[in-house]
This record gives structure tokens, sequence and C-alpha cells, in this order.
């Protein structure tokens, strides 16, 4: 594939991560803009403020290691979904070189709810 010479290196229009961290966050709920504003704030001051340009595979797997020492199963697992969406969309959108958060394995969660009926039934 041929490219332009006026085509944009990266499509997605982001010069820096704060816009890259907007276009991602555009048009979902405020709650999930706040919840996904949180969890970056934790992945950013865990890294030193690393861009997401330097972000490698180890980073996000000792973030991983990190938050399973401290949180239930269900809150890893929802840092790290919305950590490795954002890493997705950011090399989707050519804005970053590498998905490094593609490897990465959420945590098992346990059904909770199957285990509350369960119990109920004895």
């Amino acid at each position: 594939m041929v490219q332009s010479r006026d085509a944009p290196a990266d499509p997605s229009g982001a010069q820096t991560d704060g816009r890259l961290v907007g276009l991602w966050l555009h048009g979902k709920s405020a709650a999930t803009v706040e919840a996904y504003r949180s969890d970056l704030l934790k992945f950013s001051d865990f890294t030193d403020g690393k861009p997401l340009r330097t972000v490698t595979l180890a980073d996000v797997q000792d973030f991983a290691d990190f938050v399973s020492e401290l949180l239930a199963p269900a809150s890893q697992a929802r840092i790290l979904a919305a950590m490795k969406s954002l890493f997705a969309f950011g090399h989707q959108v050519g804005y970053l070189p590498f998905d490094v958060g593609r490897p990465v394995k959420l945590p098992a969660r346990r059904d909770e709810r199957a285990e509350r009926i369960l119990s109920a039934d004895d």
C-alpha cells in the first residue's frame, strides 16, 4: 500500500497521550469516563507518568501483579480491562506502535451470583 505524502503518519490525529485518552473516552457514559480516568491515573502513578508510547509489556504485567496484591479479582479485572482497551485502541488508530496489553490475561472472576443461588438452595 502506498501512502500519500499528505497522509498523516498517525491517522488518529492524537499528538499527545491526553488527546488519545480523549478520543478513547469519546461517547462513553459519565460513569465509565470517571472510572477509566481513575484507572488510568493509577496506572500512570505506577509507571511514574511514563508516556504511553514507551510503556512495555513488562510495565503492564508489573501493574497487573501490583493490583493483584491490593484488589479483589473483580476490581483487578475491571482496571486491567480498561488499560487493555486503551492500549488496543491506541494501536488500532495508529498512535501506539504495539498493543502491549494484548498478551496480558485478565484474572479469572468467580461467578458470585451463581454461588449465592447455590448457597440459597442449601
